[in-house]
């Protein structure tokens, strides 16, 4: 057993003859490409990755944007789009480092960070705003990026350390520009997740103040301030901790007045049950479940199962290992990012890994070309779903 871990188009209605002025003369391997409907899949994607060794990304991307007019939802054709863009970001990003190099200049710390998110590749973000705060202490910026991320990471995953993270990093960043308002907002909603109310009442004054500038503040005030007055002082570590062993928010993200977060808990658990039969009967996997962060199914697709037994063992339970063990351990032994678990074994092949902010499983009978085989499911999970790439 090996486990790595790795962090045809129809015809076309046309005439087969049709009269050419005299002394212009058709190549006639064109005038068949014209009457069977333009070039093969194949050779579009061959021609566009030729653009894309050459470097010409523009063109190689033209190329592929056609071609997904012809062929939608064209498999190889998605793949090579989504490494195009990764191959546009590596050259900004080489771009943006030369700068930092010369000029230190601050706001090429934030376009990289802003390529990798754009990308999906959120621990890469992280990273690289950690690079920004060790090199510009004093500045707010990369303070409050960490601080957004790291908010965005507890309420999709409810653990611990990245509320611990996110408090830190907000707390900073408001103490270093006492103008913005952002970073108290982001701790406030902090503190209306984890029910931290005493801090929200706090928090209530010092919005107050911006809300005299800015009358889209007033609701948030105006709630804060209904808020009954807690007992005694909140305990952060207690209420972070409480969190995390329950899995459960104590209010939810879409309850916060200035609601614009997305969630994982929120997924739409039918329209993922019909994505996950959709894929499967287009033969792309056997089975497939997805997970919140903290083991719960989401949706499950086995077609050979009974339905009673339909959530418990095999896939689902290998998921909820990884969910709960390897890629907790990932994160607190400062692997990096987990991406993604793939097991052979005598039943066939399966891999567990982090697609649009959900935790996956794909069992296959029988195959061994893994990267392969998973980038397929990312790529019509996410399609399937509405969530962007990775």
């Amino acid at each position: 057993m090996a486990a790595p871990f790795t962090f045809g188009a129809g015809f076309v209605d046309r005439p087969l003859t049709r009269s050419l002025p005299l002394g212009r003369r058709r190549n006639p391997v064109q005038l068949i490409s014209n009457v069977f409907g333009g070039p093969a899949l194949s050779a579009l994607v061959r021609k566009a990755r030729t653009k894309l060794g050459a470097g010409d990304f523009e063109q190689a991307q033209r190329i592929v944007s056609k071609g997904l007019e012809t062929y939608p939802g064209a498999e190889a054709l998605l793949e090579l789009e989504l490494t195009i863009r990764r191959a546009q970001a590596r050259e900004g990003i080489r771009s943006l480092r030369a700068r930092i190099e010369t000029d230190d200049d601050p706001r090429a710390y934030e376009q990289i960070v802003a390529l990798y998110l754009e990308l999906g590749m959120g621990a890469e973000a992280k990273q690289e705003a950690w690079s920004y705060a060790n090199a510009h202490p004093d500045l707010d910026r990369p303070h409050l990026m960490i601080g957004e991320m790291s908010l965005q990471s507890f309420i999709d995953g409810l653990q611990a350390r990245d509320a611990h993270e996110a408090y830190k990093r907000l707390q900073r960043a408001a103490a270093l520009n006492k103008e913005a308002v952002k970073p108290r907002l982001l701790l406030s909603e902090l503190y209306w997740c984890v029910g931290a109310d005493h801090a929200l009442r706090g928090m209530s004054t010092e919005i107050g103040e911006f809300a005299r500038y800015d009358s889209n503040l007033e609701e948030v005030v105006e709630q804060l301030r209904s808020i009954p007055e807690p007992s005694g002082p909140d305990i952060m570590d207690g209420l972070f901790e409480r969190v995390e062993v329950n899995g459960e928010l104590f209010r939810e993200p879409d309850t916060w007045p200035l609601h614009r977060r997305s969630t994982s808990s929120r997924m739409d658990e039918d329209r993922a049950e019909r994505a996950l039969e959709s894929i499967i009967r287009q033969g792309a996997a056997s089975e497939l479940v997805l997970l919140q962060r903290n083991g719960t199914v989401i949706a499950h697709a086995n077609p050979g199962a009974d339905d009673d037994d339909e959530d418990e063992g095999g896939l689902v339970d290998v998921a909820r290992i990884v969910a709960r063990t390897v890629s907790r351990y990932a994160r607190d032994l400062d692997l990096g990012a987990f991406r993604r678990c793939t097991i052979e074994s005598p039943g066939g092949l399966l891999a567990v890994g982090e697609v649009g902010g959900v935790l996956a499983g794909a069992r296959w009978n029988r195959g061994s070309e893994a990267q392969r085989l998973w980038e397929r499911i990312t790529v019509d999970l996410e399609g399937a779903l509405g969530r962007g790439r990775r």
